[in-house]
């Protein structure tokens, strides 16, 4: 007798009164911590982790009827739909009142930073139960195949992610020096993003061990486009930002108000000067003078070149000097470029203008300053 109720009670829980009432599309980055979070919000069972794939289950959450036992009322459940796309849906049964899980779904999704991009509602559901939809678009999907993960994350809206760099609160901390004067520095966090992707093709030098003793033309113009048009905080902090592009390979040592480096391209110490925060210069070895020359002047071919080089590249010099370091200089709209002999080593050196508050880098600064000329 036991063993008959046993199997009608087995068969009654297969009996399937539920609908779909809810699917809530949620876009975002999830963290492992984040996903138990959110499951321990939403009261799920737990199962998987974040390098789970796509279509793996999270978790679920099973209500039954409050008189029939038997009888699954309400059934919550948590799936991975893309790599940064996560579905909550909401199986019912018809004409249960759902809102208040509707509503632990949104704030518990919302608590761990996801945006909810799509609700999706019965047709016979009236649009004043649900609320209005957050204003985010839904990626278009054919009956037949389904979007791949990149075009679904290129397409779905996300929020901006918090700066790594507040630069509003950047100031000169040697109130003595000639940089005390400098404003703050302001690099707005998209355009930096979008100029990188525009930016020339990076540098790809040799690698150590090999080491020339000077740039080629084309090297010497890679490397100087590169630095004056790369888009970053010019600060002591965020150097690796800028390491790759200006060769840097150990660090040497530290000195007062700067900072040593051994170069990947050619033989020589690169400097980054500037104040416990802020970056002033960059300064590289572009060609090295053997040390068995006992002339103090730089090769006189080597230096010819490279101003040559640089003259078809930004024009002609706005200052030059000569004598036994000779420097010639370009003055631009963000920053200034100064090809210089300092024995044994001919050097490239850009350092940020003074009165520069938003980074943009050096072409996209002097595009932008023609514009307002123009007009």
């Amino acid at each position: 007798m036991m063993e008959w109720l046993t199997s009608i009670d087995a068969e009654r829980r297969k009996v399937n009164l539920l609908k779909r009432q809810l699917t809530l599309i949620l876009h975002g980055p999830l963290d492992q911590v984040h996903l138990d979070l959110l499951r321990d919000n939403l009261g799920l069972s737990s199962t998987g982790s974040t390098t789970d794939p796509v279509g793996t289950r999270f978790g679920q959450r099973l209500q039954y009827h409050p008189q029939y036992q038997t009888i699954t009322a309400m059934v919550l459940t948590l799936l991975r739909t893309d790599i940064n796309e996560w579905t909550v849906t909401l199986d019912a049964i018809p004409r249960t009142d759902f809102s208040e899980w509707k509503r632990l779904a949104e704030m518990s999704a919302q608590e761990v930073g996801l945006t909810i991009a799509e609700r999706q509602l019965p047709s016979s559901t009236p649009l004043s139960d649900i609320g209005d939809p957050a204003p985010t678009a839904r990626i278009d999907q054919s009956t037949d195949e389904l979007s791949t993960a990149g075009a679904a994350l290129a397409a779905a809206p996300h929020p901006m992610p918090t700066p790594l760099l507040d630069l509003s609160t950047i100031s000169p901390t040697s109130p003595s020096s000639e940089w005390a004067d400098s404003p703050e520095y302001d690099a707005d966090l998209m355009d930096r993003t979008i100029r990188q992707l525009e930016a020339v093709p990076p540098y790809t030098p040799l690698q150590p061990p090999v080491h020339r003793s000077e740039l080629a033309d084309t090297e010497l113009v890679q490397l100087v486009t590169g630095l004056r048009n790369l888009i970053w905080s010019w600060r002591m902090d965020d150097l690796m930002t800028i390491s790759a592009r200006a060769g840097f390979w150990s660090i040497e040592r530290h000195e007062t108000d700067r900072v040593v480096f051994t170069s990947r391209y050619v033989a020589g110490e690169c400097y980054v000067d500037g104040n416990a925060r802020d970056v002033h210069s960059i300064d590289l070895p572009v060609a090295t003078v053997s040390d068995s020359d006992d002339c103090r002047t730089p090769s006189s071919d080597t230096f010819t070149r490279m101003t040559a080089v640089l003259i078809e590249t930004y024009g002609e010099p706005t200052a030059r000097s000569w004598g036994m370091t000779p420097q010639i200089q370009w003055t631009g709209t963000e920053n200034s470029l100064a090809l210089a002999y300092r024995h044994p080593t001919v050097r490239i050196i850009v350092r940020l203008n003074l009165g520069i508050t938003t980074i943009h880098g050096e072409a996209e600064s002097a595009r932008r300053k023609r514009n307002v000329e123009r007009d």
